[in-house]
């Protein structure tokens, strides 16, 4: 089990004993320790500030998603943490220190008698200073985390952004820049991510014309990429990843192949008009009004239509072209 990594629902719990968890929904998330304790799950909360409405009660071999569902419902998804270590900070010797104080100071106000002791004299004063350490204590307890959780300083990770790294994990987001550590990208959100890629590409009007190649199923690169894609969708579960790295690769090449040949994709006859293509799709990106940019749009389109090229952009796919 690799820490950071969502664990398959699937799994027995006690295959994974002794271990620390994340259960987490979109807008929840509980830490747990998992330990085998006589033959059977024992459970309680890895990280302090989290705790349990009721102990989950599950049998021996219940497995990560019954532990899940139990625990945030039907929703939730479970990640597997780096050890949680619990440690005692200046927040509990301030919480010995407010509770010995208290005892020495009631005893002493009982001996001169209680009531006088609340509302007169330097008894008072006195009186107060253990309630209000109590009461300070006590937020800081709410408030200050002790806990560590190993490795995790490295990522960026602390015990309050737990799950938002979770998020991250299960989304395939980055976190502060990059991919999160030891969560593979599912392969449907990495093939749907490479469809986003190339989808905002298309819709590039100065990408587009630059490196029309990526566009033209009629060019082997680009054809292989449009295949893996199909080859995808059709795979069976077990093929899935090999495949997505498959339609990562050509998409890959592909790209490369066209950005390397660029306008001399088009015939040679074609090249002088598809370069000033570029250059009034650069003036549409960089207008600095909407009638610059509408008088650029408007050309561009007049450009396109002598060009009549079935790779380049299209009102279809550019709805702003006039």
């Amino acid at each position: 089990m690799k820490p950071w990594s969502l664990i398959n629902p699937t799994l027995e719990l006690r295959s994974l004993a002794p271990c620390d968890l994340l259960v987490f929904t979109d807008t929840k998330s509980i830490s747990i320790d998992l330990e085998l304790k006589g033959g059977g799950l024992m459970i309680s909360n890895a990280l302090s500030h989290d705790f349990f409405k009721e102990t989950p009660e599950l049998k021996a071999r219940a497995t990560v998603g019954e532990l899940a569902r139990s625990v945030l419902g039907p929703k939730a998804q479970v990640m597997a943490l780096p050890p949680v270590i619990r440690r005692k900070g200046p927040v509990h010797l301030l919480g010995a220190a407010w509770l010995l104080s208290s005892l020495a100071l009631l005893a002493w106000a009982t001996g001169i008698g209680v009531f006088e002791t609340i509302f007169f004299g330097l008894g008072g004063s006195l009186i107060m200073l253990p309630l209000l350490l109590g009461f300070g204590y006590f937020m800081m307890a709410k408030y200050i985390n002790m806990d560590v959780i190993v490795g995790a300083d490295a990522l960026g990770v602390k015990p309050s952004t737990v799950h938002a790294y979770a998020l991250a994990v299960s989304r395939g987001e980055l976190w502060h820049g990059a991919l999160p550590a030891g969560a593979p990208v599912p392969p449907s959100l990495h093939v749907t991510r490479i469809r986003e890629e190339y989808a905002r590409l298309r819709t590039d009007l100065v990408y587009r014309i630059e490196n029309p190649a990526l566009f033209d199923s009629a060019v082997p690169t680009t054809a292989a990429f449009e295949q893996a894609l199909v080859d995808f969708d059709d795979a069976p579960e077990e093929e899935r990843e090999h495949r997505a790295t498959q339609v990562e690769v050509r998409f890959t090449v592909a790209m490369q192949h066209a950005e390397r040949v660029g306008i001399r994709h088009a015939e040679p006859e074609h090249r002088d008009e598809l370069t000033r293509a570029a250059k009034v799709a650069r003036l549409a990106a960089s207008a600095n009004s909407d009638g610059e940019r509408r008088a650029a749009l408007t050309q561009l389109q007049r450009i396109l239509d002598s060009l009549a090229l079935y790779y380049l952009p299209s009102r279809i796919d550019h709805p702003e072209l006039y």
